[in-house]
Formats: C-alpha cells, structure tokens, sequence
C-alpha cells in the first residue's frame, strides 16, 4: 500500500510512505526462477541524418543485458519455523551517445546489481510471532558517463562496499483485541565514485597537478579526469514500539519510535583543480579545496504518538 498523504501519526515524516506485508510461509516447499536475455541486436537505432548532421555520432544503445533470478520458500519445522530466500543478478552494458574511447571504439558502461535476501518466521507460541528479515545488494557500475566523455580517464566508477537493510519484528497477540508489536531496523547505504584505475594521483607529485579534470564546453567533452572522487555513507538504525486495540469500528492505536546515525561525505580531486576550455582554447578554472570531510550525526530521533479511530458507516474519525 502506498501513501501519499494523509498519513496515521505513527508515521514520522513527509513523503511516500511504502506499507510492505510479506508472506509469513507455509509447510509446503515452493520456488521460482527468471532468465531474461537480450544483445545489441535487440536495440533499434534512432540516429537520424539530422542528429549526424549537427554532429552526434552514435545514440544511446544497449549493448548486452542478463537478469537471473531465483526464490525458495518452504519449512525449518513444520507449523512453527519458516523461511524464504531470493537472489538475483542483474548486468547491463550500455553504450552511451557519443562517447568513444581513443581507438574509435564505443564506450561501453558495464552495470550490475547482484542481491540476496533471507527471511526467518518463527511462531514461538499460539500468540508470539518473530520475523528477521536481511537485504544485501551490490550496486556496481564501471565506467558512469555521458556523451561527450573520454571513457577511460573521465568516466566514473560506482561500487558499494555495503548496501543492506535489515529488521527484526515480534508481534504478540495479548487478548482477541490487543495487538503489542516492537522491532528494529538497520539500513546501511555506502557508495563510493571513483577515478579510473591509474586516474587518481598522490596529493603534491607532478602527476597530481596535471592529471586533472578537463571540459571542453563548445566541443561538450570531459577527459583527463572525471570531476572528483566521492564516498557517502549514511547510516541509519531505527526502534519502534506500539499497543493496539481494535474492535472493527474503534482502533487504538499508541507507541514510540527512535532512530539515530550518522552520515559521512568525503572528496577529493586531483589538482584542486577543473579546467575549462573552448574549441581547445582554455577560458577559465574552478580552484577546489579539498580533501574535506562532512559528518553528520543524528543522536536520536524520537516521537511518541497516540491515534484513536471511529468508524461508523462509511463515515471515519481520526
């Protein structure tokens, strides 16, 4: 279910909330599996005379794509521990417009997102339910650029040396009418853009003042160096508490929620310089100041709401 506005006051802020209610599991085993497959003969060419007449030589393309995927559900113990497992490969190999390596060849942006995902339901009594839940993806990229772009020195390579998210929920059932639920999550998202291999050079050596990142605005190229060097991590781990009554035409509703984390930014170019040309004429430089550093810390973040809900026809209060 998504929510746009209108919210219940157990939720903490603005935006699109996702209300997600997976399977709990059955006694039976069951799985599925994909394969999806396409090359570049797969792909039309949109490159009309106009566009080659006012100087674009190649359109975006794909150039090999693969999705496998794969899921199993099924019983640790019968009627009391279930579980469910997926996992998936993703490539793309994409083939920017315009943007070509020094040999005439095209550029080619290898992509990949591999994912695994594991689910434990265990129903500890006739009234107590615990679920743990964990998500890890690697999110890659190799060579992110657009037209224009040398691909081996200017475009920029994506990694994630930890992208998971995590939560584990209990939920017991105190009478027909009283529900108590609490839980926490975790949600890690560390990505890192970096130079190509070789592109990157130690701060004050003469390699570190020359191997920098160029543009050229009337020919719209970038070579030398991409732009900058980047690592983000926000980090983020969330409690959560509630009691419930609910009776079809009352619903009680009370708890308290916190989070906390810590966001974390580096950069860094080399040089501490971009340099700007026309028709291969230099115009003018952005001087930089780097390496900075920005943390940001969130101690907590804690709300304590009650909601009281009265239905009556097709008439509701809240």
């Amino acid at each position: 279910v998504y929510t746009t506005s209108g919210a219940s006051a157990d939720v903490s802020g603005g935006g699109v909330r996702l209300n997600m209610i997976p399977k709990d599991g059955g006694n039976n085993f069951s799985g599925r599996g994909f394969a999806g497959f396409q090359d570049k003969s797969f792909q039309s060419d949109n490159l009309t005379d106009e566009l080659k007449a006012r100087g674009l030589r190649s359109a975006d393309g794909i150039d090999r794509l693969s999705n496998f995927e794969a899921s199993l559900g099924g019983p640790i113990k019968k009627d009391r521990i279930w579980f469910f497992l997926s996992a998936r490969t993703f490539h793309l190999d994409t083939l920017p417009a315009d943007a070509f390596n020094a040999d005439g060849s095209p550029g080619v942006d290898p992509q990949s997102i591999n994912s695994a995902q594991a689910r434990i339901i265990w129903q500890i009594s006739a009234k107590n339910k615990l679920s743990v839940y964990n998500d890890r993806i690697g999110k890659n990229r190799g060579a992110a650029m657009t037209a224009g772009f040398d691909p081996a020195t200017a475009s920029v390579v994506w990694n994630s040396p930890i992208y998971t998210t995590g939560s584990a929920k209990i939920t017991s059932t105190l009478t027909n009418r009283l529900l108590l639920e609490g839980g926490f999550s975790t949600n890690y998202e560390r990505y890192n853009f970096l130079y190509q291999p070789g592109i990157y050079k130690e701060r004050g050596t003469p390699e570190w003042y020359t191997t920098i990142n160029k543009q050229d605005i009337a020919l719209v190229t970038t070579y030398n160096a991409a732009v900058s060097q980047q690592l983000q991590s926000p980090d983020r781990i969330s409690l959560a508490g509630s009691l419930s009554y609910v009776s079809g035409t009352h619903n009680i509703k009370a708890g308290i929620q916190d989070s906390w984390g810590n966001y974390r930014r580096t950069y860094l170019a080399n040089g501490d310089l971009r340099a700007f040309f026309t028709n291969g004429v230099p115009t003018r430089v952005d001087v930089l100041n780097t390496r900075w550093e920005r943390r940001d810390q969130l101690h907590a973040d804690v709300g304590i709401f009650a909601q009281d809900a009265w239905t009556l026809h097709r008439l509701t209060l809240n």
